[in-house]
């Protein structure tokens, strides 16, 4: 059972929760369920959800909401499936679907051109976001410039597909799993591969299985929560369970109160490693004390907790 922390100035748990988001409700709408159900206004997520999607969503709980561009950064995977042969100006079910007239039909694909067409998106590609967005163009949100009728192409980025596999091809749809990088669209990722293979495509289904190491199958229903919010806590992860790959240094006494107001201190764990990237000081109760990196021969707090 992991180690839930309490942060003791508030009286109020902190760390992360996983939840098994269902189809329909946003992801601000579990948050505000999580709210309500542990009385605390302080959550937030690490990486929204589309109502129509499924899965797992990451929720970090009183000062933990600090940390949450840690947990939005690690890759993601993924089971969508696209509907071949049809096109959606969002590129999901919540969208105008139409024929991709254009285009060859479903059937006429091969398995052979799918396989062909995944490694051709697999590795750094170049990807354009879909209008229906969130991502921000002169400070407004794309889906809210598209609404209004405005026709903005976002810029093209470049984003990482680790993996791209074939799970089923039963036309017109096509099963498929894509472990990803941070800011990959399955949207876009879904629209290009139909334009690949000239039918044209949108995600019908999509369900995030995994967040880095935290897969969705211990997570919690949302139910659980205001049925049961005592047993929802015992699921609650502490920072370290979160973070399980990252180095801990554990300090006490006057390096602990420095690094407590903000200050660096000494480094003495022996020889200084070179680039270091964060990790965590905690003190001797197993309380995690700060984010801190390595400047030279000092550690240098970036987040502090306590």
């Amino acid at each position: 059972m992991p180690r839930m922390e309490m942060d003791i100035s508030q009286n109020q748990p902190c760390g992360f929760l996983p939840v098994d988001k269902p189809e329909g409700p946003t992801s601000h709408d579990v948050v505000a369920r999580v709210r309500k159900a542990f009385g605390i206004r302080q959550v937030g997520h690490t990486g929204t959800l589309d109502p129509f999607a499924s899965g797992l969503l990451i929720l970090c709980i009183g000062r933990a909401t600090r940390l949450s561009e840690y947990i939005l950064h690690q890759d993601k995977t993924y089971i969508f499936e696209l509907a071949l042969g049809l096109i959606s100006d969002t590129g999901d079910p919540t969208g105008r679907i139409t024929d991709f007239s254009d285009g060859r039909q479903a059937d006429d694909v091969s398995e052979r051109e799918i396989l062909e067409t995944l490694i051709a998106f697999t590795g750094e590609i170049e990807q354009t976001p879909p209008l229906f967005s969130a991502l921000k163009v002169g400070g407004k949100k794309l889906y809210e410039l598209a609404r209004a009728g405005s026709h903005i192409i976002p810029a093209p980025r470049r984003v990482i597909i680790h993996s791209l596999r074939l799970v089923r091809f039963s036309p017109p749809g096509l099963l498929l799993e894509a472990r990803v990088g941070a800011g990959t669209y399955i949207r876009s990722l879904g629209r290009d591969i139909g334009q690949r293979l000239n039918t044209g495509a949108y995600v019908r289904m999509l369900r995030r299985t995994a967040i880095g190491h935290l897969g969705v199958e211990g997570a919690l229903p949302p139910d659980t929560l205001e049925l049961h919010p005592a047993t929802a806590l015992l699921h609650l992860l502490s920072i370290p369970d979160a973070l399980p790959s990252w180095r801990r240094v554990v300090l006490a006494g006057a390096s602990e109160e420095r690094l407590k107001n903000g200050a660096a201190v000494s480094w003495e764990e022996g020889p200084v490693p070179e680039n270091e990237g964060p990790f965590l000081v905690m003190n001797p109760s197993g309380d995690v004390i700060c984010v801190a990196v390595l400047k030279k021969s000092l550690i240098q707090p970036i987040k502090v907790l306590k």
